[in-house]
């Protein structure tokens, strides 16, 4: 790599990491409570959908996800605070994106955590009821670390190689709604 690619790259990581944290601290001071409360009952449908019995429980601190015998709360971090700090960060810290494009990023990156992370809790969720709570903590441990990773980077990937010519023609449409 050649030292401007270095710098650059420096430059990219420093503000992934500055912006991450002021979104983390923003997210921890607004309370996820909400977020928290989706996941969990989006999360009880999706079992109730496949036959396993489940309820949505939105009393005291953190939700709670009941399955059968298992009962399950739904924290900050089952909430995706964790994925929506990265996924804002990357697309905000990429300096070569329109304002516009980097905004319809960030929206359809919160958009991606909403649909993944209830998803990523009704599968844990039914490998305990399915197949027992050693399996269920295998998948958590392995799962949501490879969901993190891999929807991150795959979304950020989509983004910034291929959606740009799609964001591009988003706003000429959008453009062209006004006219």
């Amino acid at each position: 790599m050649r030292s401007r690619e270095l710098r650059d790259a420096a430059v990219f990581t420093a503000r992934v990491l500055a912006i991450a944290a002021a979104v983390w601290a923003f997210l921890g001071i607004t309370g996820l409570y909400p977020l928290k409360a989706f996941s969990a009952c989006a999360a009880s449908s999706l079992l109730n959908s496949v036959g396993v019995p489940s309820s949505c429980v939105l009393s005291g601190e953190d939700p709670v996800v009941t399955a059968g015998g298992l009962r399950a709360e739904v924290n900050d971090l089952c909430a995706g605070n964790v994925e929506i700090a990265v996924v804002v960060a990357a697309v905000l810290a990429t300096p070569d994106r329109s304002r516009r494009n980097r905004l319809a990023g960030v929206l359809l990156g919160l958009l991606l955590v909403a649909v993944v992370n209830p998803v990523r809790i009704w599968i844990v969720l039914w490998s305990a009821f399915s197949h027992g709570l050693g399996t269920a903590d295998l998948v958590h441990d392995l799962f949501f670390r490879a969901t993190l990773l891999g929807t991150i980077a795959g979304y950020y990937y989509a983004w910034y190689v291929l959606g740009g010519r799609v964001f591009r023609g988003l706003a000429k449409a959008w453009k062209g709604l006004g006219k």
